[in-house]
């Protein structure tokens, strides 16, 4: 995992990224370039998640494409996507569907046996019936290999002895598509005024054809933006003021603490007030009838929050239009900083970490580094 930010405004992109990456879906390492100017042209490629592809290193990846690839005629980032997920296609081996669903069987059983045992009967429905819910690619549905080991996941709910066997099928093929290489494309198109972006969940190569996910893009934005990949809650949190998980947070609380004041106001009004018995059941039934709207109050709350967060985020991105090049790259820096920091100081995994590079893209001067990390002495 990792954290990299792409900010916008109308005259440039400014980027900054750690130099973490995941590897084999388990381990993190630094020092990894995911970076990659396009020379001569105001473009580049940034890289986030998995640090291979069907087992190939990205970085090798992405560097033989700009180097065999000629970007005269290509005039704007879409078709530089067009063009790199063909070179994917074909200097990539085709994924081993079959190879792969094996050698996860026996761990997967190993996994969600151990898992249930812990859960209660409650917990175990409410869990199957997130199972069903999940949604499983539709490339995936159109494999041979998808209705091929249909036996094993019937042995598997016969020996937990619950739920439904298309539950864990659900699952587990929901599972073997969740990790994937997290592709950026950026830059001015050679006929745009205005910066572009565009990124994807690159998952397999499925028999000479790249599957993405998860396609984002603002074609020459006139806007400014902000745009965190990877690791993004603190970013979000920041640049909001409340983080996500806080925002839940409050959500719950709110609700809560209505239902609480409530019932507390009639025992007060039962216990300490000597009012007639009619007085109090005519309270009674308001009361109850307003509890009965606490979702919907506790929903028009949320709003007037999300309407803060809203207002203010946007004051922050309006200012952004009086930075220049240098700010811009310093401000997505202090970002990277934070998150990196905010790793460090929790009992959770660091995941962000290494050095910090720096670019900016501009269509007077192209990309320009303004910090990038050597990994020999430059004196040599």
């Amino acid at each position: 995992m990792t954290t990299e930010i792409l900010a916008m405004n109308r005259n440039s992109i400014a980027i900054a990224v750690d130099s973490a990456v995941t590897i084999n879906r388990q381990k993190t390492a630094n020092g990894f370039t995911k970076l990659f100017p396009i020379d001569n042209f105001p473009m580049a490629i940034m890289m986030y998640g998995s640090a291979n592809f069907e087992n190939i290193p990205m970085e090798n990846l992405i560097a033989d494409f700009i180097n065999t690839t000629n970007f005269d005629e290509t005039d704007n980032i879409e078709k530089v996507k067009s063009l790199f997920l063909d070179f994917l296609a074909q200097n990539t081996p085709k994924h081993n569907f079959k190879k792969d669903i094996e050698s996860r069987l026996d761990i997967f059983k190993k996994e969600i046996t151990e898992y249930f045992a812990r859960l209660n009967d409650e917990e175990i429905d409410s869990e199957i019936q997130y199972y069903l819910g999940l949604e499983i690619p539709y490339f995936v549905l159109k494999l041979e290999e998808y209705s091929q080991y249909d036996h094993y996941f019937k042995i598997l709910k016969k020996e937990l002895g619950l739920g439904k066997w298309k539950a864990f099928k659900n699952y587990f093929f929901h599972q073997l598509c969740l990790y994937s290489t997290g592709i950026v494309i950026m830059g001015f198109g050679k006929y745009d005024n205005f910066p572009s972006y565009m990124n994807f969940d690159m998952v397999v190569n499925n028999d000479g054809n790249i599957e993405i996910s998860n396609e984002q893009s603002e074609l020459c934005y006139e806007y400014n933006i902000i745009v965190p990949f990877a690791q993004t809650d603190v970013i979000l949190g920041y640049l909001d003021g409340i983080r996500p998980e806080f925002h839940d947070f409050i959500s719950i609380s709110h609700l809560i603490f209505l239902n609480d004041f409530l019932d507390n106001f009639l025992e007060f009004i039962d216990f300490e007030n000597n009012l007639s018995e009619g007085s109090i059941n005519n309270v009674l039934k308001k009361v109850n009838d307003f509890k009965s709207q606490l979702i919907t109050q506790n929903h028009n709350f949320l709003n007037y929050l999300e309407f803060g967060k809203e207002y203010f985020f946007n004051n922050f991105l309006e200012s952004m239009s009086l930075l220049s090049k240098e700010e811009m790259a310093k401000m997505v820096k202090l970002l990277v900083e934070i998150t990196s920091l905010r790793f460090k100081v929790s009992q959770e995994l660091n995941i962000v970490g290494g050095e910090i590079n720096v670019g900016v893209i501009s269509k007077l001067d192209g990309f320009v580094w303004i910090e990038k990390e050597e990994y020999f002495d430059e004196k040599f």
